[in-house]
């Protein structure tokens, strides 16, 4: 969406008889999060700097989905008298008292849109997490992807160990459970030509880390917590994850 939304923003300036001089954009970073937004941030600068005197965007919540970034931008326009424009709600005249109600007012439903959106999506989780699905996201170490057809043709997608990795896995429970440190272990994995899935060299944090996940025995963490079974194949027995762990 962001090449057509930049293409619909250049036919307006050029329709307005301005030239383009900088391109800002905030791909995949949310406007309501509170996530640092570099883009925008270059573009208060430079509205501050007064290297630009207008502003268009597609919609005001590509622009803002927060009441703080408005009220950042007011205090900038009544001092450099710049101008913002949208493809999809016409001009944000924060120069006037009307203008900025109906910009806040905007504002206002931007972010409850994006409140409602993240009260869906913890929805959505918690109750994936109550059936016991794998969480989105890479794999844990011993397991990959796997894709299956469920009664009603939809697809859905779950752990099944990787081989090699699940050898791994177990091999590092057995050597706990016999004795061994994690740094000594480490060091059999090296020697024995083993590398990580990122292709380095063990460490004792990463053997560590591969043992003691609760997805190795088929358990579901969520919001940090173990929810419950989860339904794809354990690596290692409930009983000897509680011993290694």
């Amino acid at each position: 969406g962001v090449d057509r939304q930049e293409r619909l923003c250049r036919e307006l300036a050029d329709r307005h008889g301005f030239e383009v001089t900088h391109v800002l954009v905030d791909n995949d970073v949310s406007a309501y999060k509170r996530k640092p937004r570099p883009a925008f941030e270059s573009l208060v600068e430079m509205l501050k700097a007064g290297d630009v005197s207008t502003v268009y965007v597609y919609h005001v919540d590509r622009l803002y989905r927060r009441m703080g970034d408005i009220e950042r931008l007011v205090e900038i326009v009544e001092a450099t008298g710049a101008e913002i424009h949208t493809v999809a709600a016409g001009d944000i005249d924060l120069a006037t008292a009307s203008g900025r109600m109906v910009a806040r007012m905007l504002g206002a439903a931007a972010q409850h849109e994006s409140e409602r959106t993240g009260e869906r999506s913890r929805m959505k989780h918690d109750e994936l997490a109550a059936r016991g699905r794998a969480p989105g996201g890479r794999a844990p170490y011993g397991y990959r992807w796997q894709s299956s057809i469920a009664p009603g043709g939809a697809v859905e997608r779950t752990y099944a160990p990787n081989d090699p990795e699940a050898d791994v896995v177990r091999t590092i429970a057995r050597r706990v459970l016999e004795g061994a440190s994690v740094l000594s272990i480490s060091r059999e994995l090296d020697a024995a030509g083993s590398v990580t899935r990122e292709g380095r060299p063990w460490h004792h944090s990463t053997v560590r880390a591969a043992v003691i996940n609760p997805a190795v025995t088929a358990l579901r963490v969520h919001r940090r917590q173990i929810a419950g079974p989860g339904t794809w194949e354990p690596i290692l027995d409930r009983g000897t994850w509680e011993q290694v762990r």
